[in-house]
């Protein structure tokens, strides 16, 4: 899709956390459940992905996510002088890094802004019972986690027999597909209409995360939550979002 191409591959943690130590019998068979479930979908839809493989042909640096924004990085971005930057899935860019990164900057949100911004976004829409909010959301890189002006928005179709992980995946294939598209127009100079971000929502952070919400997902529904939002047990509101792949100039 380009002549050439640079990435930096930051590490992330363990696809099956340790369960913390103190739990009570139903949390700590909810978390041992939920993500080692995780990894079974994960798995199951995405195959086995390794760095080195993937990007076989590709210039890669490989960065944890304390140097994420050390001088290593920006000095190997700078010197590579990218027209266009695509991000997803690794730590706030932080200055100096962000302000050589190219004006066509985008991040690849797997959560729907303004709604669910920062971490865990494709697990609070379950935990708060509307899993409907479970999508993405394509926007410009900003200072401020996920809050960039909007350029593209979506969610995955939802199935009667879906659990959270489910969901999950599919928005990660379905995001892959829309990027394709969404980078290709860039490419080829087409005009893309963003929107702003009015409201700022919630931003959720890793701590905010205990066992103890998985009661919600598993002990109170059974991880069926998506077949009682189709029988309309849920309540039928839907987030307005903002599809930019279909509104071009």
């Amino acid at each position: 899709m380009f002549d050439d191409l640079f990435i930096v591959v930051m590490e992330r943690e363990d696809v099956i956390p340790i369960t913390p130590d103190g739990l009570n019998s139903l949390d700590s068979r909810n978390h041992i459940r939920h993500f080692r479930e995780r990894a079974l979908v994960e798995q199951s839809v995405y195959g086995d992905l390794s760095v080195s493989e993937t990007f076989a042909d590709i210039r890669c640096l490989n960065a944890s996510p304390e140097n994420l924004n050390s001088l290593t990085v920006y000095d190997a971005v700078k010197e590579f002088d990218a027209d266009l930057a695509f991000v997803f899935g690794c730590n706030i860019i932080r200055d100096p890094l962000l302000s050589i990164l190219p004006p066509t900057s985008i991040n690849l949100h797997l959560g729907l802004s303004p709604w669910y911004r920062g971490n865990a976004t494709l697990f609070w829409p379950f935990y708060f019972m509307e899993p409907q909010f479970a999508g993405y959301t394509f926007h410009q890189l900003s200072e401020k986690p996920d809050a960039g002006e909007i350029i593209h928005q979506s969610y995955p179709d939802l199935l009667a027999d879906d659990g959270i992980h489910d969901v999950g995946a599919r928005c990660v294939t379905d995001a892959a597909i829309d990027a394709r598209l969404l980078i290709r127009r860039l490419r080829d100079g087409v005009t893309i209409k963003g929107k702003t971000q009015r409201t700022t929502g919630r931003v959720w952070r890793r701590s905010d995360f205990r066992p103890s919400h998985l009661r919600v997902i598993y002990s109170l529904f059974e991880n069926d939550m998506v077949a009682h939002y189709l029988s309309d047990n849920l309540g039928s509101h839907r987030p307005m979002i903002h599809n930019g792949l279909s509104s071009v100039s």
